[in-house]
């Protein structure tokens, strides 16, 4: 802790002989620089405070997003799981069919061998 507080106390020392050389050299007069002052502080708190705003929105734009990709990818998922059990039910005949024609073709395949072997 004492390392921290030596550079805390370092940096507002060498803040504040920054700070005086600044006033002490400065080729405008008291009046002109505390004018600067003021207005780029007020500038300051204007940007500070757009950029609070900006952040506040970009959240709230953040939250609703998630919120709606939650429910998307819960339809999304629905619909995938529901489109490939009507596939299943769409096809389910087709292969049934195939595996009769292949069972037919099999049993025709050894008819046709028999008849061809010699006896």
């Amino acid at each position: 802790m004492g390392k921290f507080r030596t550079c805390v106390t370092g940096f507002f020392v060498g803040s504040l002989a920054a700070g005086l050389t600044v006033l002490l050299t400065t080729p405008r007069s008291g009046r002109e620089l505390r004018y600067q002052i003021n207005t780029t502080g007020e500038n300051l708190k204007k940007t500070s405070k757009q950029i609070k705003s900006d952040i506040s929105q970009l959240k709230n734009n953040f939250i609703e997003l998630q919120s709606r990709s939650k429910h998307t990818l819960k339809s999304v998922g629905s619909d995938l799981k529901e489109a490939i059990t009507n596939w299943k039910e769409d096809t389910n005949p087709v292969i049934q069919s195939l595996k009769a024609d292949i069972e037919a073709l099999k049993e025709k395949a050894e008819q046709a061998a028999k008849e061809m072997k010699p006896n």
